[in-house]
């Protein structure tokens, strides 16, 4: 499984027993583990943390003062820390608090007691998450780097006619942008809808090709969220040829 190498990992429970256990395991596989007992703590140092230096967060569920629930909030309030891959470990697992979880913004629920493979095993699939998101951040920041240009070359050249040369320029970016948008959609969709049906079969679901197909989808739907950002440059780029057509 390709993963992010040498992740620094973040584990927020009241339990020291667990946090030690859990930071020893995660050393062990060379990531870079810290750990909260006290949450309010946390949430001191939080402004310290971002999608540069924190790779996963791992939080227990029901702990006094600041609760799980509370955490994922504070995860979500910024938008460097929003997307980060967040796991939330429990020993009450219930449909509702899965539920709930979920909607918050966490991706796994693992109950407690830790099976350590189980552990280990989705550990890794959410820093491969964490790698697509980075690699996906580092293209667009790329592109509107490239897009600014564009502009400031044009406002360079606004007291004339724009060379046709940039706007085919902008219409090829655009047009890959467009067309990476269309095959995101139907593939998450395609495989998402023929990983619901094969999961029904309980030969096929308990094999190793349903698990790396589920990772694989782990890591579209990391890309199809970002399906929309995509389609703003996209329309962002729509809108300077069509300025192209006015100043001609």
């Amino acid at each position: 499984m390709i993963y992010k190498k040498n992740a620094k990992i973040l584990i927020i429970d009241d339990e020291i027993e667990i946090c030690e256990m859990l930071k020893q395991v995660l050393t062990l596989e060379k990531f870079e583990a810290k750990y909260y007992i006290d949450s309010t703590k946390f949430v001191e140092e939080f402004k310290f943390y971002n999608h540069e230096n924190l790779d996963l967060i791992i939080i227990d569920l029901m702990m006094p003062k600041v609760d799980g629930f509370q955490l994922l909030d504070v995860m979500n309030s910024r938008e460097d820390t929003r997307y980060i891959p967040k796991m939330v470990i429990s020993a009450y697992q219930s449909d509702d608090n899965m539920k709930e979880v979920y909607k918050y913004g966490a991706i796994q629920f693992i109950e407690k007691p830790i099976a350590i493979d189980k552990f280990l095993y989705q550990v890794k699939t959410l820093l491969r998450v964490k790698l697509y998101e980075d690699n996906n951040r580092k293209i667009i920041e790329l592109l509107k780097e490239k897009n600014k240009k564009l502009l400031e070359d044009i406002n360079l050249k606004n007291k004339g006619r724009i060379p046709e040369v940039a706007e085919v320029d902008i219409k090829n970016i655009d047009n890959n942008l467009e067309t990476i948008s269309h095959l995101i959609n139907i593939n998450f969709n395609l495989l998402k809808n023929f990983m619901t049906i094969c999961g029904k079969k309980s030969e096929f679901s308990k094999s190793k090709e349903y698990e790396i197909l589920l990772d694989i989808l782990v890591s579209m739907k990391a890309l199809y969220d970002k399906k929309d950002e995509i389609d703003k440059i996209s329309s962002f780029l729509k809108s300077i040829i069509d300025q192209f057509k006015k100043d001609a």
